[in-house]
């Protein structure tokens, strides 16, 4: 059976977005880190963040991009105004959060950049958008594209969360 590959790791990208920011909140109480001080920890719990971002770029950032929503979705032009809409956003506040996460992924994890200060975006509507892209295309339900990927990418999560969990309490 073909399976068509951008939707294909579309999806793909949305599941290690999930997993990546599911693993790096796990790391975290309250926004402070609950792992060990020393550079093994320090550096898995910010590359997930990383990762979580550069994965979502490619999916939100450059609607030209080889894997934006645009180019997986069978109503593109309609996908975004619902997204925000949904999440309770305006256009301008979705601009202003797609603007902070370019910042972030290129003045700080593609260059370091002159800039002192690092912006960490909140994730929230970053997750919603994920979440919400993969529904769409669920519902779309192009054949093959989700074989062996969660049904459910809200409970896939909840279980990456609670995997980091354990690890990150039993190295504390």
């Amino acid at each position: 059976m073909y399976i068509p590959a951008r939707p294909r790791r579309a999806a793909l990208l949305c599941c290690h977005f999930t997993r990546n920011l599911a693993y790096y909140r796990a790391g975290r109480d309250g926004g402070k880190p609950i792992f060990p001080k020393n550079e093994l920890w320090v550096t898995l719990n910010s590359n997930f963040l990383d990762i979580s971002v550069l994965e979502w770029c490619k999916l939100f950032a450059e609607s030209k991009a080889f894997h934006s929503f645009r180019k997986v979705t069978v109503s593109p032009d309609a996908f975004l105004p619902q997204l925000y809409s949904d999440f309770g956003a305006t256009r301008q506040e979705w601009d202003s959060y797609l603007q902070k996460m370019r910042e972030y992924r290129d003045k700080f994890i593609a260059h370091l950049d002159r800039k002192k200060t690092m912006d960490i975006p909140t994730m929230d509507l970053a997750e919603f958008a994920i979440f919400y892209l993969y529904d769409t295309m669920r519902g779309e339900q192009i054949e093959g594209v989700f074989r062996g990927l969660p049904r459910n990418l809200r409970e896939y999560s909840r279980g990456c969360y609670l995997e980091a969990a354990k690890l990150y309490e039993s190295a504390a």
